[in-house]
């Protein structure tokens, strides 16, 4: 699934409205590159409305090149992906939080 702008515009909201002057100075969301080549995600949830909120781990294992990992402890969702899966990782990030 090709990234969405919906996903990026989405995850831009909620991260604004996670910003209350405090929660944005130790908590966030970090975006980098893996050496597969592909993604890796993750997204803090302590001190906001989520933290608790488990995911058990979604393993979807398409092709070499198409897949991507997903799962939350109940403090950070975290998610790795292949170099074309960044907007499957978000859209199951969005999920989570939809998901209440």
């Amino acid at each position: 699934m090709p990234i969405q702008y919906d996903n990026l515009a989405w995850l831009q909201d909620w991260y604004a409205s996670q910003c209350n002057g405090t929660w944005e100075h130790s908590w966030g969301i970090k975006i980098g590159s893996i050496d597969n080549p592909g993604w890796k995600i993750d997204i803090e949830i302590r001190d906001t409305s989520l933290e608790g909120k488990r995911l058990a781990i979604i393993d979807i294992n398409r092709s070499e090149s198409d897949w991507y990992y997903v799962g939350c402890d109940g403090q950070k969702f975290h998610g790795v992906g292949g170099a074309k899966n960044l907007g499957d990782i978000l859209q199951a990030f969005k999920e989570f939080v939809d998901d209440r």
